[in-house]
């Protein structure tokens, strides 16, 4: 009997100190989670979203998205994003629920997040939103510019396209104002040097642009300033009837 007694003792403490150190992992983890871990964690599931999978799966890697609503006069596009404390994603889908176009806008200066131009083929660049600026990217490879300056909006835009290389995908560039993070400079320069040129209030620069009025400002503007959104969209969706990133009017009425 004390030899039996003797093992479930020896047994009945293993079996805590198998528990307790489960439970220290569990707790372990769980701060991890909510420390470092969540810049991991966030950096793993932007890297799994692509243009071209289905908004299920963009949900199933984001959970519910905070809001869903019909983009412009686009028909059968709708648009949803996914508000997250370190970044806001946005997709926009078609009748068939493929995410034709998606971005992500970073929230945190500590979540690094990281993007290949192109993503396949030799890379013409490493951007990392918050940090790399625009002029990283070969002015070659940039064939459209939009900067506008508003009463208290502004943006500024660029599209980019490497043919074969980029999978004949077009992808794009931005610092957009629903989040201040990167934007090391004001668009207001860009902006005002184009507008005056055109005589408008927002300017845009289509082409192969190697030369003009403005260009010393668009130059000096991507030296300095870092984009703080990335943005892909699937072969053949090159259409802007929406913004590239989230609306700041729209994300400011749901995030408190």
């Amino acid at each position: 009997m004390t030899s039996i007694g003797s093992y479930l003792g020896v047994a009945v403490a293993v079996c805590a100190g198998v528990l307790t150190a489960t439970g220290f992992a569990a707790l372990a983890a769980r701060m991890w989670r909510r420390s470092l871990g969540r810049f991991h964690h966030a950096r793993t599931k932007v890297r799994s979203l692509a243009a071209g999978c289905t908004a299920d799966y963009f949900t199933a890697v984001l959970g519910p998205p905070t809001t869903r609503r019909t983009v412009g006069d686009a028909d059968g596009l709708v648009e949803q994003l996914w508000l997250d404390p370190l970044f806001h994603v946005q997709g926009i889908i078609n009748e068939d629920d493929t995410v034709v176009r998606w971005a992500v806008t970073l929230r945190h200066h500590r979540l690094r997040l990281e993007f290949q131009l192109p993503p396949s083929g030799e890379p013409n660049a490493t951007v990392i939103l918050g940090r790399t600026a625009f002029a990283a990217v070969d002015v070659t490879s940039v064939n459209n510019i939009e900067a506008f300056l508003g009463a208290r909006r502004w943006h500024y835009v660029e599209r980019i396209y490497f043919g074969n290389p980029g999978r004949y995908q077009p992808f794009w560039l931005a610092t957009n104002d629903s989040v201040i993070v990167g934007a090391n400079v004001s668009v207001a320069d860009v902006a005002a040097v184009q507008a005056d040129h055109k005589g408008e209030d927002s300017a845009e620069v289509k082409g192969w642009w190697q030369d003009g009025p403005g260009l010393d400002a668009v130059d000096g503007y991507r030296a300095a300033a870092s984009p703080n959104t990335y943005s892909e969209a699937v072969p053949g969706h090159d259409e802007d009837p929406y913004p590239i990133g989230p609306d700041r009017d729209h994300v400011r009425l749901v995030i408190r």
